[in-house]
């Protein structure tokens, strides 16, 4: 439901934006050629959207990387936790894979998806990336990395000991 609003706000910003710029019939200037990337940020129990998280969203388009750094909504409202990145389609079109890193202190996510068409018209070509709900989880540092690995090979010695 979060991410039909959220398109649906997308596509009342651009509604307007196209009427303004292309007002009283003149349409050199009107094409819309944009590819859209949104998605939403949750802490690792997936209950709670992560406000104020860096988000690096990287498009692969023809071996090429292209990527842009956004910041997730921090209010309570529709936008807590969702990201939207726009990508010139020089940059990321329809076929192309997208990859999303979330930062925020002590805690990292990513996930990845395929762009898609979303509105294929004359003067209108807009693609979209719906990425999938990033969990955040905190990272592992040097010390509590080197523990776990003990642990395990610990563990291991003791199960085949028996």
């Amino acid at each position: 439901m979060s991410k039909l609003l959220t398109l649906l706000f997308v596509s009342l910003i651009l509604s307007i934006g196209y009427v303004s710029a292309c007002d009283y019939g003149d349409t050199t200037d009107c094409d819309i050629s944009k590819t859209f990337v949104l998605g939403r940020v949750f802490d690792s129990g997936n209950s709670q959207l992560v406000g104020n998280a860096i988000v690096t969203v990287t498009c692969i388009h023809n071996g090429s990387f292209f990527s842009k750094n956004v910041t997730t909504g921090d209010d309570e409202g529709m936008l807590m936790g969702t990201y939207i990145a726009l990508f010139s389609q020089d940059e990321c079109v329809s076929g192309d894979e997208v990859l999303v890193r979330a930062v925020k202190d002590n805690l990292t996510g990513e996930e990845h998806g395929g762009v898609s068409d979303w509105i294929d018209g004359q003067l209108i070509d807009l693609d979209i990336a719906i990425i999938k709900d990033i969990n955040m989880v905190p990272e592992f540092g040097f010390i509590l990395g080197i523990v776990t690995l003990l642990a395990s090979v610990g563990i291991l010695y003791v199960v085949r000991k028996e």
